[in-house]
């Protein structure tokens, strides 16, 4: 979901505290001690914020990308919204130390953007142990262009990925090893193309990466540029495993528009060659940073002439690497190619 739409905003008491002691060996493990709650209360008088803030348990999560990986926040520069007593604008309660649980947080794909006007509570609204928080966005939506049926005296496009690794994945078994499977998909391809390229790895924070004969080129469906520059492509990653279903690795998107723009370079320079477009996403999976992959991407025109129809390419590659940590069946040198043309 997290990759679905262009923007996402998660709001709501998400119930992080600040990490302070309590008098747990009394009995009471939410219950504050006195000198703590007093030195709270004394730094929110004294709109110490920022302090207190160190203390968040969200700030700290979401830093260790332990959850919302690459969500943002703005800047909290009002007081804890939690434990109020009720019909007081400012008046905490001792039982609960206070803590900014009601939170505001959004994530944008690649080119977009939503700007953070205004963060704020509403400490007048004493109906509630809670102050309400609100937030002020503003968006830039622009309509996407149309095509028209699709002839051959349009230009069409295809992706190449001309090099892809992955760094960061996590343990995929007991033994501390992965076999990355992964799978490419987009709003706009022509057809579905998945690449399943599995391979042993040995260390998870080792680079693993897929060689270039190995990528698949993906035919997109629409023959507008303009179209194409604000268009994602999404990524999925999983563990293969034959013993166990497949399990996701990660999730992560890319956008389209370098490589728009370094074709459209090409084309006003047509002297000099088009360079290959780096790119670099962060994968996550259930709102935690699961490493990322790499690679290099071009845009390129398509050539009809002795083109086929190939309705799925799936690539299979089973490689034991040169680390030698764990044996797998298959050598370095199997290979399986499954191409199944469209009829």
């Amino acid at each position: 979901m997290l990759n679905q739409f262009h923007h996402l905003f998660w709001m709501g008491d998400l119930n992080y505290r600040l990490g302070y002691p309590t008098e747990a060996d009394e009995g009471y493990p939410t219950t504050p001690r006195k000198s703590v709650f007093n030195e709270v209360v004394e730094k929110i008088k004294l709109k110490s914020f920022k302090d207190l803030l160190s203390n968040d348990e969200l700030t700290k999560e979401r830093k260790a990308g332990q959850v919302f990986a690459d969500f943002k926040e703005g800047e909290i520069n009002f007081a804890p919204t939690f434990k109020m007593v009720r019909g007081e604008e400012d008046q905490y309660m001792e039982k609960r130390l206070p803590a900014w649980c009601d939170r505001i947080l959004w994530r944008s794909l690649s080119g977009c953007k939503a700007n953070l006007a205004q963060l704020y509570s509403a400490p007048s609204v004493k109906t509630s142990d809670h102050k309400p928080v609100a937030a002020k966005f503003h968006l830039n939506v622009s309509a996407l262009p149309t095509d028209d049926e699709v002839d051959g005296s349009k230009p069409q496009y295809k992706l190449r990925l001309l090099s892809l690794s992955a760094r960061g994945l996590k343990k995929g078994d007991v033994m501390g090893l992965s076999d990355p499977l992964w799978s490419l998909l987009a709003i706009i391809p022509k057809e579905r193309v998945t690449l399943c390229a599995i391979r042993r790895v040995g260390i998870p924070m080792r680079s693993d990466a897929v060689p270039e004969m190995d990528l698949p080129a993906i035919e997109l469906k629409t023959s507008s540029l303009e179209r194409l520059e604000r268009e994602h492509v999404y990524l999925k990653v999983r563990d293969s495993d034959l013993i166990v279903d497949n399990d996701t690795l990660g999730h992560g998107v890319m956008s389209l528009a370098s490589a728009v723009a370094a074709y459209r370079s090409k084309l006003r320079h047509s002297t000099i060659p088009q360079h290959p477009v780096h790119f670099q996403i962060n994968l996550s999976h259930s709102g935690i940073a699961e490493g990322q992959l790499q690679g290099q991407m071009e845009l390129q025109k398509v050539s009809r002439r002795g083109s086929i129809g190939v309705r799925n390419v799936v690539l299979l590659r089973r490689l034991i690497p040169s680390l030698g940590v764990r044996s797998g069946s298959g050598s370095a040198a199997e290979r399986t190619h499954i191409l199944k043309q469209a009829t």
